[in-house]
């Protein structure tokens, strides 16, 4: 099976770029549920709510501009961005995304929302048995960032978390910027300041493809999450190394071999998207296995 930890490039020189933490609009959740499994296939967050505060104007164009969900509490922070591009679909009374590769799939209306994230979850319940207070913030495009916590919960345990009808409270401060929007650069002085926001698809900000990659394949036991740090070697949880034949780009298509622990090798290609954010591609290994697999770019770890 592909285990494989695509790295970013070399940075010989340091720009401040900081994604802006946005304030949200305070809204009740139906539901925020985070399952926790050593198969990280079977892992899941979710998140629904039903307000009336919600409208379909709230959208955003995410098909332009992704979204991102950002569940996290004082001792876990899980951030996911939901690409732009062909996988969302809207009406006028929804506007909704399902990426059936990936398992992901999110929507909002008038009145409700929902988010569900069925590979790449990293958040962890296991670590710390309980979780208290659990805050998720959600944004489609560039509408609004809703707010959703429930400090009580129905189950709080290392395997599962599940909190239901959460009524409309603030949510504590985000401790890591998430936001699909890319970021914005400041320069200011006492006299005088501007901000530039920069472009907003995933392969123009600056510091692409640094960062973390959420990870699906067609075969179970594939790693959740990889971060690039070299344009073309890779190494990620398992212990293996991978030489890739070009960095990463939008549209490229690229051929990588993979060393591992105990003998284990496998080769494939893979093809990036227009946008770069999302790569796909084909491998087999000398364990006879062969699958398809998928990397989505979250953006950057928290600092």
């Amino acid at each position: 099976m592909l285990h494989m930890r695509l790295l970013g490039m070399a940075v010989f020189g340091y720009v401040a770029i900081a994604a802006a933490l946005a304030s949200a609009n305070n809204i009740s959740a139906v539901k925020i549920q985070i399952k926790d499994n050593a198969k990280v296939t079977k892992r899941l967050v979710q998140v629904q709510s039903k307000d009336a505060a919600i409208t379909i104007a709230d959208a955003g164009d995410p098909a332009t501009n992704g979204a991102s969900l950002h569940i996290y509490s004082a001792t876990d922070d899980f951030c996911v961005i939901l690409p732009a591009g062909s996988n969302w679909k809207g009406t006028a009374k929804k506007i909704a995304f399902n990426d059936k590769v990936a398992k992901r799939t999110a929507s909002i209306g008038k009145g409700k929302l929902s988010v569900t994230i069925k590979s790449g979850v990293t958040y962890s319940l296991a670590d710390n048995g309980t979780q208290g207070a659990v805050n998720a913030q959600v944004q489609f495009g560039t509408g609004p960032r809703f707010c959703m916590r429930c400090a009580a919960s129905k189950k709080d345990a290392a395997n599962k978390y599940l909190a239901k009808n959460c009524v409309a409270t603030a949510c504590a401060p985000e401790p890591s910027s998430c936001s699909s929007l890319g970021t914005t650069t400041t320069t200011g002085s006492s006299t005088s300041s501007s901000t530039t926001t920069l472009p907003k698809t995933c392969a123009d900000n600056p510091q692409y493809p640094l960062g973390v990659w959420d990870v699906t394949c067609s075969l179970a036991g594939c790693v959740s999450t990889c971060n690039f740090m070299t344009p073309t070697t890779a190494s990620c949880s398992g212990n293996t190394n991978t030489t890739l034949s070009q960095a990463p780009s939008p549209g490229v298509t690229y051929t990588f071999n993979t060393v591992g622990p105990n003998g284990y090798t496998s080769a494939g290609s893979g093809t990036v998207a227009p946008d770069g954010c999302s790569i796909a591609g084909t491998f087999s290994d000398n364990q006879n296995h062969t699958g398809s697999y998928q990397f989505v770019w979250r953006g950057l770890p928290p600092v």
